[in-house]
């Protein structure tokens, strides 16, 4: 489920889904290759089906965000990968969705963007390669 909807292909499925399941007029629905940062980009504009995309992603995640936090408990979720190009506007979004859900009794957990961005997995994989441990 994470893979299909937690990250910026995600977005892309969620959005071939949401506009089967509307008719909200958007210039989003006359691009061709859509991609995560079309969605972003019109969100943050205030295209109505953008942000419903947007916020349908941020339920998912932040849902999905819940079910490690009741089973982990963590202090903290850094968000990396091509989906942390959207910054602030993810972390809000995000936040604002695992609020919703966050039932256990402890901290909230803090949620925030990754330094590495999108080649947090590329430093990961060199620091592998190189026999270093984590």
């Amino acid at each position: 489920m994470f893979g299909q909807y937690g990250s910026a292909s995600g977005i892309v499925n969620v959005t071939k889904v949401v506009m089967k399941e509307t008719d909200i007029p958007s210039p989003i629905r006359d691009i061709k290759e859509i991609t995560a940062k079309d969605i972003t980009d019109y969100a943050k504009k205030g295209d109505k089906l953008a942000n419903l995309i947007f916020e349908k992603f941020c339920q998912y995640l932040g849902k999905a965000m819940n079910n490690i936090a009741i089973c982990v408990n963590p202090e903290i979720f850094i968000l990396g990968g091509g989906v942390s190009s959207a910054g602030d506007f993810l972390i809000e979004g995000v936040k604002k969705q695992f609020k919703k859900y966050f039932i256990i009794d402890s901290p909230m957990p803090e949620i925030v963007i990754s330094k590495l961005g999108n080649d947090a997995g590329i430093y990961g994989a060199a620091k592998l390669a190189l026999g270093d441990t984590l």
